[in-house]
């Protein structure tokens, strides 16, 4: 690792995606690691970035420690306990502070004292750790010093840089060290002979009932020391951070005669602190929960508060038409409407609710103690405020609406991941039924049902795609006029890993609609190309090969370039491919699908438009497109030797796609009197179980090759 890639906090702000970390950086004076937590190749965390206060602080170089595990700067350990705390606290992604012994480059040891706080990236995946330390051997000597005897005491406290109080208990008189009176802006003749009372009067009064409570035990000798912090009060009316560490002094028959403290000033270490740990619960742009902390409190509220007569309800926003912003105005215009959205439903949210971003333009409310009726209503509350909320940007103005997905939350035995998961469908659920609308979850619901049975898809589909699962199989299409001209329709097949062959209605539908078939189809037209390549002389001896793009393809142009650039890579001629789109991607996508079509064109490619008839407006919008085939649509062409008025769609289809100049195929033909019926109307191809059943297309290949080798 290149450890001058990142010299500065602004390197590291850059990398954590935020300025937030520089700003603390430059103003805390302390020394500062930060840990990737799962860097790429490593086994395990590893130093990204340590400020020079780190460097002085240890006496290694940036080029020793950069890129290494945290574990060289470990010393003796001084309890197993402490350490198993840091542990606990990193494994579950908890803020821990700790005092250990660690190393330094020459081998001695020092004090540290440092805080460990998660930070989390926008999805709310644990990424870094971020440390504050801090030298702390000179305190941790003093308070050994404290307790030995009065002369070591006297010259303990002359020496100290740490505020210092000592209470007598017999006369509950306090004395404070100089340096303990100039932390808190008092002179040296102030507070001579203090009282517990004016001690007990600087602590500010959340702090109270904890600091006292300690005390109260370490005087009833249920503890021999403690440590905490909290906040006293300054001379001037302000409050500051105090580290404190308290020893009972006791006499010859071991009773409690004193109480000795040291206060060391940490203000600037817990502002420090208090923003990276906001950082790691809270998102960045909006201010609200981010996922990790919405999930953490979701978490605790399942695991604690569900069954007993407690009911909740989990709410899953998803703005409609948030993608508008973006396109017209750009992304600082969709981050500004998401603040302001997010500043508007944040006072509409009942305290106690939790309300948080999720991601993107989705946001969550966990409604708690209420029924479902009760958490609709809340829900419609905020459909409605959204649904009214005008945002204006230099000078334009927009609407945005909510699809939302509700949830109850009655079972104990339900898991974050089945919450969400029910959630995110139900909140699909509403998208489906027109948007703008709230869908309450049910077990009985069979669309529901299906809905998960997609989502689990994605899972298979990305792992098929990872381990190269997928297969080519092909389909013939017959010349009804001129049996010379030969060419196949690339099908995909996805393979399970015991070689079960799953077809592609199973999955397809899920890759659809959650944006995986472009991924597919890039798939595809490399493995195609690829093999067409390895065999030339089947590519001489076909028409052409037909290749399907779905309407995600159609509007990315990335899978555009990918096209041409395979094209080059396999020296494959663009004339020897035909795409096959359907017709609802283009009608829905018209601009985009004539500028993809006319651009491939270029090539030589020719273009066919499938499942034509199944649009309500086909006619309209045909002359728009500029097209080679039509492929009719199979639920017209199956049974039109029996019903007249499939036979008449499939006669105008022909009829008119003639006119404009396209060739004509027909999907679905099952029987030998169903080509004859397409035969007669003058359709020019057919495509069927009657011509030709799907097989492997390298199946088709070899039987090719070894046909021509004869």
């Amino acid at each position: 690792m290149d450890a001058k890639k990142y010299d500065t906090a602004a390197d590291v702000s850059e990398i954590l995606g935020s300025d937030w970390f520089e700003k603390c950086a430059n103003h805390l004076n302390d020394a500062i690691i930060v840990t990737e937590v799962k860097p790429m190749g490593f086994p395990g965390p590893r130093i990204l970035w340590a400020n020079d206060l780190f460097y002085q602080l240890t006496g290694y170089q940036p080029a020793e420690v950069i890129g290494m595990s945290p574990r060289i700067l470990q010393g003796p350990l001084t309890s197993k306990t402490e350490l198993q705390r840091l542990r606990t606290a990193l494994k579950n992604w908890q803020v821990c502070r700790i005092e250990l012994l660690n190393y330094k480059k020459d081998g001695s040891t020092f004090w540290n004292e440092f805080e460990v706080t998660p930070i989390t990236d926008k999805n709310g995946h644990y990424t870094h750790w971020i440390s504050v330390q801090r030298d702390v051997s000179e305190r941790k000597l003093l308070e050994l010093k404290l307790i030995e005897n009065e002369e070591r005491y006297a010259l303990a406290i002359e020496g100290a840089n740490v505020g210092i109080w000592d209470l007598q208990v017999s006369t509950d008189k306090v004395y404070f060290s100089p340096i303990w009176k100039t932390m808190l802006g008092y002179t040296d003749d102030e507070l001579v002979d203090a009282t517990s009372l004016v001690f007990a009067s600087m602590v500010y009064p959340d702090d109270k009932r904890d600091v006292f409570l300690e005390l109260d035990n370490l005087l009833n000798e249920i503890s021999q020391d403690y440590e905490i912090e909290f906040r006293l009060r300054h001379k001037l009316g302000h409050y500051i951070y105090i580290h404190s560490h308290a020893t009972a002094v006791r006499d010859e028959h071991n009773k409690i005669v004193r109480v000795v403290g040291t206060h060391v000033d940490v203000s600037e270490r817990k502002r420090a602190e208090a923003q990276l740990s906001y950082q790691s619960s809270h998102d960045e742009l909006t201010g609200l929960f981010n996922r990790r902390e919405f999930e953490r409190l979701a978490t605790e509220l399942l695991e604690n508060y569900v069954g007993f007569g407690y009911k909740h309800a989990l709410c899953y926003i998803d703005l409609d038409q948030f993608k508008v912003v973006n396109d017209t105005c750009g992304h600082a215009a969709g981050d500004e409407l998401l603040r302001q959205l997010g500043a508007v439903l944040k006072k509409l949210i009942r305290k106690g609710d939790t309300f948080g971003r999720l991601g993107g333009d989705e946001f969550g409310v966990l409604i708690k103690n209420c029924a479902i009726q009760d958490a609709f209503n809340i829900a419609s509350s905020i459909k409605s405020i959204i649904e009214d909320y005008q945002f204006i940007y230099e000078g334009q103005g927009f609407r945005v609406s909510a699809s939302m997905g509700l949830v109850p939350i009655i079972d104990a035995e339900t898991t974050l991941s089945r919450l969400l998961k029910n959630a995110d469908a139900a909140c699909y659920m509403a998208k489906d039924y027109g948007r703008n609308r709230i869908h309450i979850f049910s077990v009985n619901d069979e669309e529901i049902a299906q809905r998960h049975g997609e989502m689990q898809w994605v899972n298979r589909i990305q792992q098929a795609l990872s381990e190269n699962r997928f297969c080519l199989y092909a389909q013939s299409i017959e010349s009804l006029k001129d049996n010379n001209k030969v060419h196949y329709e690339i099908l995909i097949r996805l393979q399970e890993a015991d070689g079960l062959i799953v077809p592609p209605g199973a999955f397809l539908p899920a890759a659809e609609r959650y944006n995986l078939s472009s991924q597919l189809d890039r798939w595809v037209i490399d493995k195609t190309l690829s093999l067409l390549n390895l065999n030339p002389n089947f590519l001489n001896n076909m028409d052409f090969i037909s290749v399907n793009l779905s309407g995600h393809s159609l509007t990315d142009e990335s899978v555009l370039q990918f096209i041409i650039a395979k094209f080059s890579q396999y020296k494959i001629d663009g004339k020897k491919l035909c795409f096959e789109i359907t017709e609802t991607a283009a009608i829905s996508n018209m601009v985009m699908a004539e500028q993809f079509i006319m651009e491939l064109k270029k090539f030589g490619c020719q273009f066919a438009l499938d499942d034509f008839g199944s649009g309500l407006s086909s006619f309209a919008y045909l002359k728009n497109l500029p097209v080679d085939y039509l492929k009719i649509d199979g639920i017209f062409v199956k049974d039109m030797a029996q019903d007249k008025i499939d036979f008449a769609m499939v006669k105008a289809i022909h009829e008119v796609g003639h006119i404009m100049g396209m060739q004509t195929i027909a999907e679905f033909v099952e029987h030998s009197t169903t080509k004859e019926k397409l035969r007669e109307l003058g359709v020019d191809y057919a495509q069927g179980y009657a011509i030709h059943k799907p097989q492997a297309f390298e199946k088709i290949l070899l039987n090719a090759q070894n046909e021509y080798a004869c």
